[in-house]
């Protein structure tokens, strides 16, 4: 019905010049909030749009161009009840996961080819005057009431999931539609709807701040295993020197190894800030004390006691 370009977009009114010039306005629909219930569009739409006949996928053999609308209404029905050959879409409730699943309003872009090939039945049906536009006009119309139809009831990111079920509603209902215009309906469809523009930038916001939140976390975790890693190696280097020194203290000074454990806890206590040492008698003291903290092996006993 209209080139992209000439979708009037502009914040002021269009014209009737800019609408002469070609110029139509957007297509704007309400988007309703995501619906996931398992029979979700049969208790939206009903029962005759649940599933939808797809005249692409018919086979080579069914000539529908041909049809008259109750055969083709006809064949719709039937191949909805044989439900087999892949000949029909059933809407899929559910949805992705990329935030535009809310209520919201923005427009959509459709389209439809079209080509006359029988001049007389196209300007016995749609008259002398300015046919090709009349045709565009009510070709539009009969798209905007499919979409109208359809849409709010969904929500954007429904829609593009179930775009080639949306785009089998408008080809099989413009072709009922347009059938004895003498013309062939080669296409019709729906582009994949955009989310307005602060939605989008809310979008990417959100996307950047879940990979930097990741990152950030990955980051973070790394960092604490690398610094608990480190600590365990310093206290592990720290206790294996402090073995190997009182192993050599004891090996130089030839003092057996219980003297040598209790000077390295006497070591420990003054440096602890709680221990002042004061003078000979302190450390005497502070001797005692790691003396005392070492456990005594028992005295062997000697042969020949006697025993109560």
């Amino acid at each position: 019905p209209a080139e992209p370009e000439k979708i009037w977009r502009k914040a002021e009114a269009m014209s009737e010049e800019d609408r002469k010039q070609g110029y139509r306005p957007p297509t704007m629909m309400t988007f309703r909030e995501a619906i996931i219930e398992e029979n979700a569009a049969k208790k939206l739409i009903g029962d005759q749009d649940y599933t939808v006949l797809d005249l692409k996928k018919l086979p080579a053999s069914v000539n529908w161009r041909g049809m008259t609308y109750n055969e083709l209404d006809d064949l719709e029905k039937a191949e909805i009840a044989k439900g087999e050959g892949g000949c029909f879409y059933t809407f899929k409730p559910e949805v992705p996961k990329d935030g535009v699943a809310r209520r919201m309003e923005t427009d959509v872009s459709k389209v439809c080819t079209w080509r006359i090939e029988d001049g007389i039945a196209f300007i016995e049906t749609m008259g002398s005057e300015d046919p090709i536009e009349n045709a565009n006009q009510q070709i539009e119309d009969m798209m905007v009431s499919v979409l109208s139809r359809l849409l709010p009831n969904i929500s954007v990111s429904q829609a593009n999931q179930n775009i080639g079920w949306v785009n089998a509603h408008l080809l099989l209902a413009i072709v009922k539609r347009t059938l004895g215009w003498g013309v062939r309906i080669e296409n019709a469809y729906l582009k994949p709807i955009k989310s307005p523009e602060e939605v989008s930038d809310a979008q990417s916001q959100y996307a950047s701040a879940q990979f930097t939140g990741a990152a950030d976390r990955e980051l973070a975790e790394q960092r604490g295993i690398g610094a608990a890693n480190a600590a365990h190696d310093l206290e592990e280097r720290t206790l294996t020197g402090r073995g190997e020194g009182m192993k050599n203290l004891a090996e130089s000074l030839g003092l057996p190894g219980e003297q040598v454990q209790a000077a390295e806890i006497a070591r420990a206590l003054a440096a602890s800030g709680s221990t002042v040492v004061v003078g000979a008698d302190g450390i005497s003291q502070l001797a005692g004390i790691a003396a005392a903290a070492i456990p005594k092996k028992p005295a062997p006993e000697k042969k020949g006691a006697m025993q109560e």
